[in-house]
């Protein structure tokens, strides 16, 4: 099989390549990751706002997986890169649970931030050369139980970021190909959520949505973008670390004091 080079940095040949670039990916995840949770907070999960917001808010979890991926395999520093993604881990892990306790629930795990922790870890696992083959299977099998058992998102997140990582060495269209087969196992693995009660099929419609980064993959460019920001770059680099804990700490006072 012919090898197929991923990700070529326009950069080098002087031209913008059309399509989205990782800066522009990870403030999609944002916004969408924002909706969501201000609609956890505000709206009734089985009104027609409540679900067109968490709708789209299931952008956020599969575009930060895919940015991770991307992150793991382009930083110049990977011993820097899980360390801001620690600290930033320690961080939400207390905001996330002081948002879930304000609206209602009473133990909570860990935040997507962790889970995203997890999968860096399993990345590393993965491409790693200390750990054996043969070992390597158990190892990430492991990671995913613990994923799921204390973070939000769990296994599939994982997964997700797994499927990215291994259809990576050929291109964008077979990383989505990847991440249709990873939705659909995860659509299965909260069937027996989804078909618990009528009620509860209509109120778990947003689910669907986990379809939604599909085109946002394909059309992803391979640039990090925002060479313009020039000295900005590193703020705006933290202000993705900052702004989760940040705004859960946020909604959480509002629900709080409103």
């Amino acid at each position: 099989m012919p090898q197929i080079v991923q990700h070529i940095n326009p950069a080098k040949t002087g031209e913008k390549a059309p399509g989205i670039s990782n800066l522009l990916l990870k403030l999609i995840a944002l916004l969408a990751m924002l909706t969501d949770h201000i609609a956890w907070g505000f709206l009734p999960a089985d009104s027609a706002g409540g679900q067109i917001c968490h709708f789209i808010g299931r952008l956020a979890a599969p575009l930060m997986c895919f940015c991770l991926c991307e992150g793991y395999h382009c930083t110049r520093n990977l011993r820097k890169y899980s360390l801001r993604l620690l600290i930033c881990a320690v961080a939400s892990h207390y905001a996330y649970a002081f948002f879930m306790h304000s609206i209602g629930v009473t133990n909570p795990k860990s935040s997507m931030i962790s889970t995203l922790m997890i999968s860096l870890l399993a990345l590393t696992v993965m491409n790693g050369t200390q750990i054996p083959y043969s070992f390597r299977l158990p190892v990430l099998a492991m990671l995913a139980f613990g994923a799921q058992k204390t973070c939000d998102w769990g296994a599939s997140a994982v997964l997700f970021t797994l499927t990215f990582d291994i259809a990576r060495k050929f291109d964008v269209k077979m990383q989505a190909k990847g991440y249709l087969l990873a939705a659909i196992c995860y659509l299965m693995l909260k069937s027996d959520v989804i078909f618990a009660s009528k009620e509860s099929v209509l109120s778990h419609l947003y689910m669907l949505g986990i379809f939604l980064p599909i085109p946002f993959i394909v059309f992803y460019n391979g640039e990090r973008g925002g060479e313009q920001l020039g000295a900005l770059a590193k703020p705006v680099r933290w202000f993705f670390y900052v702004f989760y804990p940040a705004h859960l700490a946020v909604l959480a006072v509002i629900l709080r004091t409103g």
